[in-house]
């Protein structure tokens, strides 16, 4: 080529870039050329100096296509740009690639929540069971298909790490490598958070362990999501601990920030406040304005569904639904103790109460330990005698040591406290802890010591006696719970016996074990392990739902284990955390779950204990009551029809799998297939490779042939955006412009090459020169299809950010009119009592913190502004094509099938007209080119802007009586809705017209006819198989 060819716009090819090159700039340069240019698959710029030898290698496209692309390639083209865009068109995409059954509340939180927030600050508070992970799992599905996200981090409870990881994989093919302590030291002298995509971490090692958090904190990530997010919840203001500022931190290193958790709420109203502060400070500024939006039901980034109110889709035949949940019954079992058991009591509390008032004295971290420690000791005996027995024999053994080496305990002694974060610890981490705390004592004086030692002996000695006598009011109010309810009739009823304390459960599992029963446990020790390695936690849990009646376990099974196979549990000990407590019972309540549950709390009515807990269910009731358990259920009416038409839909290739399925269905029997679909890595790479190749063709354009034309027509392929006032692109999605012989100008859609036979290169086309130019092409789509489309965004983004801003305004004019207030008595003072530097500073403060609201303030409104006004961006053109009459479509064998238009019209009205009679709601989408031309929606007797079933429906014409022919697209658009697809085949339309309807038509046998890429049959075999007919 020459350099007079070099034009701005042209697009060159050959060994010497990697890519085609569009030219931006061509300069002279003597002999040389200085070309700058912009690659067509990357974007990177290039600025090359071209000698004439290495100019004359090059190729450049035409600037008029010349129309001599290969037509299948182009077509391919279009489909892969398409399938780049899937999600544009589908607005369930992730499901069609994710390995889960959708459920009404997780299509509601992902598709009508998440989803519709320009950047994701989330509160999902629905309760256990409710499929979280599920809902996770999606968003990040859905974030990565539209290129939103990159880097995401899962920060999860040490316990559930791997089985988000196992999830992850499993339900979504998404790899996430955990980072504990041992990748870090693997990793020394780098950053593993920096060079990982996709992680799982510990809320509470990252927030202790000062090197891991340290390096996190010089991460960036797109989207960070926090399970039992309860975990990062603040004391106060003043006293956050280590897991809440772990908390603020994340919420600064991320756009994206999703806290999950079936307990926000703690029974304090502040305490919650600061919680959803670490979503946005600004929307939850204070507590009045919190309250006020909760009881409206308006709070910003909230959403939470109870168990109760869930719900299946509908039944396609009656239209009823049904819960997701089966009932729970949650029972008080109360007893006393009473005569030697409660003299021990007794002693137990003067001793307690002794070394408390001794902790109270001492204001170190020692005197605070021995205070836990003492309050600890009663709830011990809550749980059980031996529990209590255990410790006060560990008591004695370590005061014994003490009095032995006593300047070998000080040294011992100096480094060790109670870590604020004690109660979010793993139940492993609390052991040790205790164990340590068991050692701590009021005084290393030898008469202190000496006289402790004495009362431990004789509180010892108590509690053997009790023991030895089985007289213990709670175990024996255990085994009368367990014959009423007839487990050892039933050998095949199971319980789930939950306890505060590793002694208890070895306690109980023996008691059970001697009583015939068979027993399993979890406890904190254990590891995660696998379900063929005996002694960890999921062997256990196979253990349970196969084998064993009863699984005895303390906190460790709280989380992350699924046993609703199981309907039957007692908490033998009642956590002093509501959050705990609900956590339990949701093991068993959850989906899936046949049966109603039943729940027992055991209760000792006369100790101090007792009446705490009798608190603790007044702050559960708290609870239910702020958290509004009636605003659930919400299914948005076009979720309902949704159920059965969320089926699989067909993938693509693998390479060196030994088997790979393209349909879900095969997944059920043998879920270790390869699963291939659009958003597996390997068919993006694939994908991406194909439309590198094709790009010539694309330029170059190509020739179809149509069938049911007689006039031909071209195809412009054009992409455009929507961009917000930040820059973020919202929407992009694929165009065709359809341009006749006349110059009328119509938007279609890219499917359109679908029902199009490829012509052979070097078919003849017209002549454009006096078609429309590109810009009124551009123009014409702006109109007809880009300003529609961004005014319903508009509309959308409009209510949405309404909301957020009235919330921002109330929360920030408060603080703002709080610190006025302040500034007014300051100002008073210093007019009454004169200046003094206490005031001045005061002043200032105040000052910088109104300042700083008010700069806050103004930040998010100019923020809110721009993301409030979208634009369209981009509008890029990719390819023409011309659409030719098929040269067979006068042909003897041919002609038959060829549509007529005014035919065609009948027989849609017919069917319409017939779809209505029978009370269903008809909507056209024959210009969708979707496979079929009718969307018909059957109502719920009771509300009727709900379906209760959908048909896809596919009408075909005749003037008379003959047969019937599908393009491929219909064929294979039938061939994926099964028996949602219908064709309703209108006999002498011309005349009479009388309609025939085949449900799932694939079935009979079709003759292919390849020269027009069509699929016909004879009208016999639709008469004899139509209305019902098998």
């Amino acid at each position: 080529m020459t350099i007079d060819q070099l034009k701005p716009g042209v697009i060159v090819q050959g060994p010497i870039f990697h890519e085609p090159v569009q030219v931006l700039v061509a300069t002279p340069m003597g002999e040389l050329v200085k070309l700058s240019g912009k690659g067509l698959n990357t974007g990177q710029v290039h600025e090359t100096i071209l000698s004439p030898e290495q100019l004359a290698i090059l190729k450049a496209t035409p600037e008029k296509e010349p129309f001599d692309g290969d037509a299948l390639r182009f077509r391919l083209g279009v489909e892969a740009m398409r399938l780049g865009l899937a999600f544009e068109y589908d607005p369930y995409f992730s499901l069609s690639i994710a390995r889960v059954d959708p459920l009404p509340h997780q299509l509601e939180a992902v598709y009508d929540y998440f989803l519709k927030i320009p950047r994701i600050r989330f509160l999902l508070a629905d309760d256990p069971g409710a499929g979280k992970t599920i809902m996770a799992g999606l968003l990040i599905k859905e974030l990565k298909i539209r290129g939103l996200i990159k880097r995401t981090i899962i920060v999860t409870p040490a316990n559930l790490s791997f089985q988000w990881q196992r999830e992850m994989k499993d339900k979504f093919r998404e790899n996430f490598e955990v980072i504990r302590g041992d990748v870090l030291r693997t990793n020394y002298g780098t950053n593993p958070w920096q060079e990982k995509n996709q992680v799982i971490t510990s809320i509470s090692w990252v927030s202790r362990i000062e090197d891991a958090n340290e390096s996190l904190m010089r991460s960036h990530w797109d989207l960070v999501i926090v399970d039992e997010a309860h975990k990062m919840s603040a004391y106060s203001s003043d006293k956050k601990t280590l897991a809440y500022r772990l908390g603020e931190n994340l919420s600064t290193m991320t756009d994206h920030y999703l806290l999950m958790t079936a307990t926000p709420h703690k029974g304090d109203p502040k305490n919650f406040c600061l919680f959803l502060e670490l979503l946005d400070k600004d929307i939850y500024g204070d507590i009045e304005s919190l309250e006020e939006a909760m009881r409206r039901q308006e709070a910003p980034f909230y959403l939470r569904r109870v168990k109760e109110a869930l719900v299946t889709f509908p039944d396609p035949e009656t239209g009823q639904v049904k819960t997701l949940f089966t009932k729970r019954c949650v029972e008080t079992v109360e007893f006393q103790i009473d005569m030697d058991e409660y003299d021990f009591y007794d002693a137990l509390t003067r001793y307690v109460e002794d070394q408390s008032i001794k902790a109270a004295a001492d204001d170190s971290a020692r005197g605070r330990a021995l205070g836990f420690t003492m309050a600890l000791l009663q709830r011990r005996f809550a749980s059980s005698v031996y529990a209590v027995r255990r410790s006060l024999e560990r008591m004695k053994q370590s005061r014994e040591k003490i009095l032995a080496d006593p300047e070998g305990y000080r040294q011992s002694q100096i480094h060790k406290k109670l870590p604020e974060d004690y109660e979010d610890l793993t139940e492993e981490e609390r052991e040790i802890i205790l164990a340590q705390l068991e050692e701590v004592v009021a005084s290393i004086d030898p008469a202190a010591l000496k006289e402790e030692i004495m009362i431990l002996g004789k509180l010892i000695n108590q509690a053997l006696q009790l023991e030895k006598r089985e007289i213990e009011s709670k175990l024996v109010k255990l085994k009368q719970v367990l014959t009423d309810q007839g487990i050892f009739q039933d050998p095949k009823m199971k319980l789930l016996l939950f306890t505060e304390h590793k002694d208890t459960l070895d306690y109980l599992v023996n008691k059970l074990e001697s009583g015939g029963l068979s027993v399993t446990q979890i406890h904190g020790g254990m590891k995660v392990g696998d379900r063929d390695t005996p002694g960890t936690r999921i062997y256990s849990e196979r253990h349970f739902r196969e084998e064993c009646q009863i699984m005895v376990a303390t906190e460790a099974a709280g989380e992350g284990i699924n046993l609703q196979f199981c309907w039957f549990m007692i908490n033998y000990d009642i956590p002093w955390n509501p959050v705990r407590l609900e956590q339990r019972m949701g093991r068993i309540h959850r989906y899936g779950q046949e049966k109603d549950c039943l729940i027992f709390n055991f209760v000792a009515i006369n100790t101090r204990e007792g009446r705490v807990l009798q608190k603790l269910f007044e702050r559960i009731k708290k609870i239910e009551d702020d958290l509004d358990p009636e605003r659930t259920g919400k299914i948005p009416r076009i979720l309902w029809p949704r159920g059965e038409e969320l089926e699989p839909r067909f993938g693509r290739l693998g390479r060196e799998y030994k088997q790979i399925v393209f349909d879900k269905e095969h997944l059920k029997k043998d879920p270790t297939l390869e699963w291939v679909t659009p958003g597996h890595p390997l068919f993006e790479t694939v994908r991406a490779y194909a439309l590198e190749q094709v790009q010539d063709d694309l330029r170059r354009g190509a020739v179809f042939y149509d069938l049911h034309i007689a006039q031909p027509h071209r195809l412009d392929v054009f992409s455009a955006a929507i961009r917000d006032g930040r820059g973020n692109i919202l929407h992009r999605r694929l165009f065709v412009v359809q341009t006749d012989l006349s110059g009328n100008i119509s938007v279609r859609q890219p499917t359109i090459f679908l029902d199009l036979s490829p012509a052979p290169r070097g078919t003849a086309v017209p002549d454009d020169s006096g078609l429309p130019e590109q810009t009124q092409l551009e123009q014409t789509l702006i109109q007809q299809a880009l300003q529609p489309f961004l005014a319903e965004n508009n509309d959308r983004r409009e209510k949405e950010i309404a909301t957020i801003s009235r919330h921002l305004e109330i929360s920030l004019n408060e603080l703002i009119h709080r610190q006025n207030l302040r500034m007014a008595e300051l100002l008073e003072s210093q007019q009454r009592d004169g200046q003094n530097s206490l005031l001045a500073a005061n002043i200032k403060t105040v000052e910088d913190r109104l300042d700083e609201l008010n700069g806050r303030l103004e930040r998010r409104r100019e923020e809110l502004l721009k993301e409030k006004y979208c634009t369209i961006a981009g509008i890029q053109h990719y390819g023409r094509a011309w659409v030719l009459p098929h040269p067979e479509r006068t042909a003897p064998d041919i002609a038959p099938v060829v549509r007529d238009d005014e035919i065609e019209k009948i027989a849609v009205q017919t069917a319409m007209d017939y779809e209505r009679a029978r009370s269903w709601q008809p909507e056209s989408v024959e210009k969708e080119n979707r496979g079929f031309d009718l969307i018909s929606r059957k109502p719920h007797p009771e509300d009727p802007q709900t379906a209760v079933e959908v048909r896809f429906i596919e009408v075909k014409g005749r003037a008379a009586v003959g047969e019937v022919a599908l393009t491929a697209n219909e064929y294979k658009t039938a061939e994926r809705l099964k028996k949602d697809y219908w064709l309703y085949v209108v006999f002498n339309c011309a005349t009479d017209p009388e309609i025939h309807t085949i449900q799932d038509p694939t079935r009979l046998g079709w003759m292919p006819l390849v020269k027009i890429e069509h699929y016909y049959l004879n009208a016999e075999r639709i008469l004899e198989k139509a209305n019902g007919n098998p």
